[in-house]
This record gives structure tokens, C-alpha cells and sequence, in this order.
């Protein structure tokens, strides 16, 4: 026999399996509805006595109120949740609503009306093409997924929210053309 200071393969699986229990299987629980269609009735359990332990591997199981399961092929009713505060519901997607607010493409700077002595006190008029409706806004107002973030004599800056993700964007005033 070979010097071999290492166990075998199979001394190893034996070890293994001596570490692990041995390797026997979980006794299988009977199938009810096997033993039933078999013909073999299960007997029932003992009786609690007041004030004893539960055994651990014993199930406590609620009674189930069958007035609430519905018949075969009734219509599900499902809950619903209607949201009552703040400005928005906070749990419908703002991808796809119309109250998302404009574009900035859609806008037109109309006018402004700036104040040298208090620029935070400039005013600006700005139109949507697609809705006509008129906007007047001070710095830091919100329009939609926009804020104005600032307002200077000739041009308007705003910072635009892309879902995650801040970049700005100005709008000028355009030159009358004279005819």
C-alpha cells in the first residue's frame, strides 16, 4: 500500500455525509388527497390540553371564512385608491399625462420686464404655440418640468428636469423685423 497522507475520494463523501446528517432523507407527509381517493382515513390529531405547550412541527391554522370566496367565474373586484392631496397623484406615471406642462420648443419669450435695482423682481411673458395659452413667470417658478432659473434684459434661462437629470436651456428674444 502507497503512502498517501490524503483520504481517499470516497473516504472524503463518507465524512461529508457523516457531517450533514448522514445523508437520510425527510420522512415524506402523506398526500390527503391521495390517501382519501386510497380510501385510508387519517386520524385526527389529539386534543390540546388546556395550558400545554404546542408542539413545534404542529400547525396552528385560522379558520377560513368562506363567505368571502367567490363562485367559479365571478367577476374579481379589485381595490381602489383614490388620492385626495397635494397637487398631483403621486402614484399615476407623469410620462403620459397632459398636465406635464409645456415644451420648451412650444415657447415663445413674448416680453420682459426687467429690474436693474432687483433682478429677482424681473418678470417674463412667454407663449405656447400649441396651447396659446400666456405664461408669466418670476425667477424660480416652476412650469411644468421646468424652472426658471433666471431672467436677464434680453434672455431667460431654465433649468429642465429629465427625469434624473438636470440640463439648462435659455430662451432670447427675437428681434422685430422691420418691413
Amino acid at each position: 500500500m502507497p503512502n498517501n497522507p490524503l483520504p481517499g475520494p470516497s473516504a472524503l463523501l463518507l465524512a461529508a455525509l457523516a457531517g450533514c446528517g448522514g445523508g437520510a432523507a425527510a420522512p415524506a407527509k402523506p398526500d390527503p388527497a391521495a390517501a382519501a381517493a386510497a380510501g385510508i382515513e387519517e386520524a385526527p390529531a389529539p386534543a390540546a390540553k388546556p395550558g400545554a405547550k404546542v408542539a413545534a412541527t404542529q400547525k396552528l391554522e385560522a379558520p377560513i371564512d368562506v363567505s368571502l370566496i367567490p363562485e367559479p367565474g365571478a367577476p374579481i373586484s379589485r381595490e381602489n385608491y383614490v388620492y385626495s392631496g397635494g397637487r398631483r397623484d403621486p402614484f399615476i406615471s407623469i410620462l403620459g399625462t397632459a398636465n406635464m406642462g409645456p415644451e420648451l420648443p412650444d415657447l415663445n419669450l413674448v416680453a420682459i420686464v426687467y429690474t436693474e435695482s432687483s433682478p429677482a423682481a424681473s418678470v417674463a411673458v412667454l407663449h405656447d404655440k400649441i396651447t396659446g395659452k400666456r405664461y408669466t413667470v418670476r425667477e424660480g417658478d416652476r412650469l411644468g418640468r421646468m424652472r426658471i432659473s433666471s431672467i436677464r434684459p434680453k434672455d431667460v434661462t431654465f433649468t429642465i428636469d429629465d427625469f434624473g437629470t438636470a440640463r439648462e436651456e435659455t430662451l432670447s428674444l427675437r428681434k422685430q423685423e422691420v418691413k
